[in-house]
């Protein structure tokens, strides 16, 4: 399959990924405010929640809320796969990854304010629900193909090489 065929399909495939998973469930969490015995009202938003918000929460410097920044990361990685650099892509979207998964961990010790609740309200115990998988795997589709397509284009070199 010709290389510019195959970035298409990788990347067609990714962003239809990162596209679903914006309309579906991506964490489930319980919602109070902090300082009162009022916690424990069962909530789950979608991924279009968290992408339009997410900067919100790292204006207001919410430690966990640096997992937006995999959106960022992610954007670079298939730009840069797109335009051929696939050693940046795979290195770009493994820090997507990594910097997406972060929330959970952060989130613990570092619970998140819910931008423009009104009510002060905070992200406590999120669990990841199918949307943020799908998120995650819309990194890893570029990760994964920018990886085999490096690997391709030495296997080509060195044949090329040493024929």
């Amino acid at each position: 399959m010709p290389s510019r065929i195959y970035r298409m399909i990788v990347i067609a495939v990714s962003l239809i990924l990162f596209v679903v998973s914006l309309v579906l469930p991506a964490i489930s969490y319980i919602s109070g405010r902090p300082n009162l015995l009022d916690v424990g009202n069962p909530a789950k938003g979608p991924g279009w929640i968290f992408l339009a918000l997410g900067w919100a929460a790292l204006v207001f410097v919410q430690v966990a809320a640096v997992a937006w920044v995999a959106n960022v990361t992610f954007a670079a990685s298939v730009i840069n796969f797109a335009c051929g650099r696939d050693r940046t892509a795979v290195r770009l979207a493994t820090i997507s990854i990594v910097v997406g998964i972060s929330f959970f961990p952060l989130s613990i010790y570092f619970p998140v304010l819910i931008p423009f609740s009104g009510q002060g309200e905070t992200i406590y115990l999120p669990k990841p629900e199918i949307g943020f998988a799908m998120w995650v795997v819309s990194f890893a589709c570029v990760g994964v193909g920018a990886f085999f397509m490096n690997r391709r284009e030495i296997q080509s070199r060195d044949k090329g090489a040493g024929g």
